[in-house]
């Protein structure tokens, strides 16, 4: 399905509980194991609130990690603003697929939080977010239902204009969920 994942990690529990997720998913793929450390600003201040103080710190964090993973696994520490690096690092690892987790906190006026909305805008790479803390799914994971809507197609392009729709060999049935 995708031969490259890219799992961005910040060195909480939630986040680390995607990856418990995708080992139900029965996968071969290679994960890319991510942190980005948050660059300071030219103040003294940092951008976000960082896990880890320093670049070494984070790769012994994603280097044990990978150590206890059953599918093979990278490790990329970068420094930076981390939507810009999650982006940048999904597109070198040329990675199939973006996995992101968020811990729904949902009902604030950003629901997705600053870093995920800014990869989930930005990333040309298919871009999963999961609600954390994750649990693994009951049965292996065959179907991912994407729900759209009209405004989907507007803002951000709709499958069929980007070779994933019927005009291009895609397989896109209609369904229509009344709720």
């Amino acid at each position: 399905m995708f031969d490259r994942i890219l799992v961005p990690l910040d060195g909480s529990a939630d986040s680390e509980s995607i990856l418990t997720w995708l080992r139900s998913w029965d996968l071969d793929s290679r994960l890319v194991l991510f942190h980005c450390v948050p660059s300071r600003l030219p103040k003294g201040e940092l951008i976000g609130t960082p896990h880890f103080e320093t670049a070494e710190r984070a790769q012994e964090y994603l280097d044990g990690i990978a150590r206890t993973l059953p599918l093979p696994s990278e490790v990329v520490v970068r420094a930076g603003s981390p939507g810009d690096r999650i982006v940048t690092a999904a597109l070198q690892a040329e990675a199939g697929l973006v996995v992101l987790g968020c811990s729904g906190d949902f009902g604030t006026p950003r629901t997705l939080g600053k870093v995920n909305e800014i990869v989930a805008r930005t990333c040309p790479r298919p871009v999963l977010v999961v609600k954390t803390p994750a649990r693994p799914a009951r049965r292996r994971v065959r179907r991912i239902l994407a729900p759209l809507d009209a405004a989907w197609g507007r803002e951000y392009g709709h499958p069929a204009r980007h070779g994933a729709g019927p005009a291009r060999g895609g397989h896109l049935p209609p369904r229509r969920i009344h709720g």
